[in-house]
């Protein structure tokens, strides 16, 4: 029988913990597709490929698919959550989405090759490899152009729906802060006849996280569900290295800024991951945009949670190895860097023509061109991790971006829909 190859990885395990407050709407499976309702046993002669050929030792088979679909959303996409059993007996949950626009899933699959090159780096250095430093890259498994399975867990949770449960909790709308913030600025405007200064926005942040959103709602809800000491050590430990990776995706790849909704705790394993990156690219000369009023997601909630000397130990020390392993010279960074930024460059070149003259075809961009524009990108990156790998005197530009990212006056400039309060 004629099977085709599927990506099962087995680092994942059954989760043991079902959210109970998502909504979801499971079918059988046979009423989207009969092939995989009757899926042979004897299929288990095919064995399931890992993503390294090294690793095929770990390799397990498929033996059969559970006839059951969910209905899951998550943030701008709706899927189906499949479940894959393994002849190890462990079930394998992938999400089955349907991407509208590929050249946004093509931008995200970019960057998930980025972070796949960079932790085979990680794993190579010490410093970064006792503390467990890896991107978050889920497995993904290409369909058809439109059509992917990725790698899921049903028990993550985003921080937006943390904080929508603790407003439920307090009988608070979820939405009472972002109305809040801009009732009252427009009250002081009309008060006091100008227009909002930095004086103005740190007082209407004082007052959210005073009345609507205080700083321990993330910590309260850590403690309540790790309620074991040296549970709560591992979650904040795991929660504090992934937390470096994504400052440093953030800051120096000039990734997009992370929002509550795209950051997700897996509450099994304490993972933090984070969804939908892209490279912050200007639609209009192509170069990376880097001009934010914060470096990185740092709100009182996060620094509540990892505490003082959590941010100014661990987190600071994880930031300085994994900048440290990637300006290392024999691992030739710049090389993998450059290869990516070249896709996303002329990705951007076509889309700007495009948009200029849908009716014509798009031209290449010139080489001159686009090598300029690659070493250029290349360059900005290199610059801002060799200024983050330097630690002299006790001394590093961590501590000057840590203070900057958990500032009140930065953080009440942001946006109030990306919740800076949280």
């Amino acid at each position: 029988m004629a099977t085709a190859e599927v990506v099962l990885p087995g680092e994942m395990l059954m989760p043991r913990m079902v959210a109970p407050h998502d909504l979801k709407a499971t079918t059988p499976v046979r009423q989207f597709t009969a092939s995989y309702g009757v899926y042979p046993t004897d299929a288990r002669c095919v064995q399931t490929l890992s993503q390294s050929q090294a690793a095929n030792v770990h390799g397990f088979f498929i033996a059969r698919f559970l006839p059951k679909v969910e209905m899951v959303w998550r943030k701008n996409m709706n899927a189906r959550r499949l479940y894959i059993q393994a002849n190890n007996g462990k079930v394998y949950p992938y999400l089955l989405t349907n991407d509208v626009s590929m050249t946004e899933s093509w931008r995200e699959e970019r960057v998930l090759q980025l972070f796949r090159m960079i932790n085979q780096l990680l794993n190579k250095r010490k410093e970064t490899a006792r503390r467990f430093l890896q991107f978050y890259a889920p497995k993904v498994v290409s369909i058809s152009p439109q059509m992917r399975l990725i790698e899921d867990n049903p028990t993550r949770i985003s921080l937006l729906d943390i904080l929508h449960q603790s407003c439920c909790q307090e009988d608070i709308e979820p939405e009472q802060a972002v109305s809040y913030y801009y009732d009252r600025l427009a009250i002081i405007q009309c008060r006091r006849g100008e227009g909002s200064q930095e004086g103005i926005l740190r007082e209407i942040f004082t007052e959210i996280q005073q009345s609507v959103v205080p700083g321990y709602v993330l910590k309260n809800w850590a403690v309540n569900t790790y309620p074991s000491a040296m549970d709560f050590w591992a979650f904040r430990r795991q929660v504090t290295g992934n937390l470096a990776t994504m400052n440093i995706a953030e800051f120096v790849l000039h990734l997009s800024s992370l929002g509550p909704d795209q950051m997700q705790l897996a509450r099994d394993t304490g993972l933090l991951s984070a969804a939908f990156y892209r490279f912050e690219v200007n639609d209009t000369t192509g170069e990376l945009d880097c001009n934010r009023p914060v470096p990185f997601r740092l709100t009182p909630n996060l620094s509540s949670l990892l505490s003082p000397l959590g941010l100014q130990g661990p987190l600071s020390a994880a930031m300085v190895a994994c900048s440290r392993c990637l300006v290392d010279a024999k691992f030739n960074f710049p090389s993998y860097l450059q290869a990516i930024l070249k896709d996303e460059i002329v990705a951007w070149h076509k889309r700007k023509q495009l948009q200029e003259a849908p009716l014509e075809l798009p031209e290449n961009l010139a080489s001159e061109a686009m090598i300029s524009a690659v070493l250029k990108a290349s360059g900005l990156i290199m610059t801002r991790l060799q200024n983050l790998a330097q630690y002299e005197d006790g001394q590093s530009q961590v501590t000057t971006l840590l203070q900057a990212a958990s500032s009140l006056d930065n953080l009440s400039r942001m946006d109030p829909s990306w919740h800076p309060w949280f």
